[in-house]
C-alpha cells in the first residue's frame, strides 16, 4: 500500500516518527493506526439483545425518576459505601 502524503505535511509525519523512535514513517503510522484502534472499548460492541436491554433499563430508571422515586446520589453511595466497608469521604 502507498500513502501520498503532501511535502509539508510529510516532513513532520517523519521528525514525529523519528522523534517518536522509529526507524520508518510506515512503521510509525501503522503504530498509529492500531494505537487509535485500541481505545475501542475491549468489551466490543453490544449486541442488538444488549443494546435493547440496556435500553429498557434507561427507560425504567427514567420512568422511576419522573415518579419521584429518585435517591440523593451522596446518601445513596454513602449507603452502598457502608454496606461494603469502604472508606467513606466528607
Amino acid at each position: 500500500m502507498q500513502i501520498n502524503i503532501p511535502d509539508n505535511a510529510a516532513r513532520l509525519v517523519h521528525s514525529r516518527a523519528t522523534a517518536a523512535g522509529f526507524d520508518d514513517v510506515s512503521t510509525y503510522v501503522a503504530h498509529l493506526i492500531l494505537s487509535d484502534h485500541s481505545s475501542a472499548d475491549p468489551r466490543g460492541a453490544l449486541t442488538d439483545q444488549q443494546l435493547e436491554q440496556s435500553l429498557q433499563q434507561c427507560d425504567r430508571a427514567m420512568a422511576q425518576y419522573e415518579a419521584g422515586e429518585g435517591r440523593d446520589a451522596v446518601e445513596a453511595l454513602r449507603e452502598v459505601a457502608g454496606k461494603h466497608g469502604l472508606k467513606q469521604t466528607q
